[in-house]
Parts: structure tokens; sequence; C-alpha cells
């Protein structure tokens, strides 16, 4: 089992990256809004989309700082994956799906 501790910080963990993948959500929602878009279906048109300074430097912004949140996410499962194991980790499976023990790629 592990320590009280370790479960405070996987939880604080998780937290942050609610917490940023919030900020990236309400980023893109301002972006969407300075570039002048509308939705129709899957399907946005952007008034404003070669305008550089209303539009181009915020999304490419944008596109980086959601590229980040991606990444934090993806670190987060993964531990939280790792953190899940019960019991020995050498009998857990492996990443690669081969049966048990340790995967030497």
């Amino acid at each position: 089992m592990l320590e009280n501790g370790t479960v405070k910080f996987e939880k604080n963990r998780k937290t942050l990256a609610r917490q940023v993948n919030v900020g990236v959500h309400t980023m893109g929602d301002a972006v969407h809004t300075l570039c002048g878009c509308l939705d129709a279906g899957d399907t946005s048109v952007c008034a404003f989309k070669d305008v550089a300074p209303i539009c181009t430097v915020p999304y490419e912004s944008y596109v980086g700082v959601f590229g980040a949140s991606s990444s934090l996410w993806d670190a987060v499962k993964a531990a939280t994956e790792a953190c899940t194991v019960i019991g020995a980790p050498a009998l857990a499976p492996t990443v690669h799906g081969q049966g048990r023990g340790i995967a030497i790629a």
C-alpha cells in the first residue's frame, strides 16, 4: 500500500493537471473569440484568422500551451497507472503487454 504522503502528492498532481486543463480551455475560448470564429457542426470558420496581432499570435501561443498541457496530462496518467500496482511490481503486467515481469525494450 502507498504511504499517505505519496497518495497526497498524487492527488495534488492530478488537481494541478486539471487546473492547467481548465486554464488552457479558457485560453482556447479566448482565442476562438479573438479570431472571430463561428462553429457549424465539426467546422469552424474564423473571420480574423490571417490578422497576426488579433488571431495568429495568440493562436500560436495557445498551440504551445495546449501541447504542454497534453504532455502534463499524459505524465499524470502514466504516474497514476504506475501507482495502481498492488503487490510486487515485478509481478505486474509489463508496459508492452508481454506477460509478467520486467520488460527490457
